[in-house]
């Protein structure tokens, strides 16, 4: 401890904590991109089985039934929903990891700038790193995941009240012909 009674800072904690943070970053990153690619697949499935029906000749229609389109665009919607939660969350960490990086590495040598150039970067400013210089196209990027989430959410919802308003006869779709005839 100093006069102030402050903590002295150890430059081998700073590094240990900023290649913590760094690995965590990385770690909450393929968390995100894991949470996106299960969002795609999962509403890829459901949205194909219940949208199927709509506009495609009877022979190519999957004959679903109105209970279980009902019950599938419900899952759908909660799925969503969900998914949606758990990428904001993982988005969070993902940001904490970053600004905790960001944070230590102001305190080691004053050449350590990537997690600053990073910042930079990701906001669409150019940054030089080895004398290059580069810009990102897509600052806004992360909020293009949150975007999708609502639209696929307004989706379940508008096919909800497509086969809860539309009465049960007029869903009825005929079977695939019979290829003996």
């Amino acid at each position: 401890m100093d006069a102030n009674g402050d903590h002295e800072i150890c430059k081998d904690d700073v590094r240990t904590g900023y290649t913590v943070a760094a690995r965590m970053a990385v770690h909450a990153a393929r968390v995100t991109w894991n949470t996106i690619a299960t969002f795609i697949a999962f509403n890829t499935v459901i949205l194909t089985v219940v949208v199927s029906p709509f506009g495609l000749p009877k022979e190519a229609t999957s004959g679903i039934s109105r209970p279980a389109a009902i019950a599938l665009s419900l899952a759908g919607f909660v799925g969503a929903v969900v998914l949606g939660f758990v990428h904001r969350r993982a988005s969070k960490y993902f940001r904490y990891w970053m600004l905790s990086a960001r944070e230590l590495e102001k305190k080691l040598d004053p050449f350590v700038q990537t997690f600053e150039r990073g910042k930079k970067f990701s906001k669409g400013e150019c940054v030089c790193p080895d004398g290059e210089h580069l810009k990102s196209s897509t600052p806004y990027i992360a909020h293009l995941m949150t975007t999708v989430v609502f639209i696929v959410v307004f989706l379940y919802l508008v096919i909800l009240g497509f086969y809860i308003s539309t009465p049960p006869r007029a869903l009825t779709f005929s079977p695939l012909p019979n290829s003996t005839e």
